[in-house]
């Protein structure tokens, strides 16, 4: 019967997923400031473009926060931008998920990838992929400061580590956009 072991079986994969992450810490931490002004559809802003490339070259495993100092009334302005750009469904872009219509938490998003570069463009609303920001399509958006950083983990590191490692970053910040945590 596949019931009669399970948590004993369970157990043991977690307790394995937990030693995975039990000292996992990053090699370096960068950082990108931006404003959303500066986000055109027209062309990519190239400081951001080339420090994504550098960034790029130095690993496959990256934990990533966007985060904010905006106030409260411009992060739900923010919040408000996303969500009438996702009710136009505009272009062929899939968005991510909001959590906090009130905008209480000074985070954006947080995020892993073993593609820095293209993962953050997909964000910015510069390429089409996996359900993101897509900040460039948004509606009316408040012109903020934002915040952008990367960890680099060692290449080392399982991918399912790197992934536990978010999740909990993720329950943690309470991010306004994307998942928080596993199995939602």
């Amino acid at each position: 019967m596949p019931f009669s072991n399970l948590g004993p079986q369970c157990h043991a994969w977690l307790t394995k997923r937990a030693e995975a992450v039990k000292d996992a810490t990053p090699v370096e931490v960068h950082t990108i400031m931006f404003r959303t002004s500066g986000i055109l559809l027209a062309a990519e802003p190239p400081a951001i473009s080339e420090r994504l490339e550098e960034w790029t070259r130095l690993s496959r495993r990256w934990i990533y926060i966007f985060d904010t100092a905006a106030t409260h009334a411009e992060r739900k302005a923010l919040a408000k931008s996303f969500s009438e750009a996702k009710a136009a469904k505009t272009a062929k872009f899939r968005y991510a998920k909001m959590n906090d219509g009130l905008a209480e938490s000074s985070v954006l998003y947080v995020g892993s990838s073993e593609t820095l570069r293209p993962r953050i463009r997909n964000h910015l609303g510069y390429a089409v992929g996996p359900s993101s920001l897509n900040m460039g399509h948004w509606v009316n958006m408040p012109d903020i400061e934002v915040r952008l950083r990367a960890a680099r983990y060692p290449d080392s590191l399982p991918k399912e580590a790197l992934l536990d490692l978010e999740d909990c970053l993720s329950v943690s910040m309470s991010p306004i956009f994307g998942k928080r945590g596993p199995a939602q």
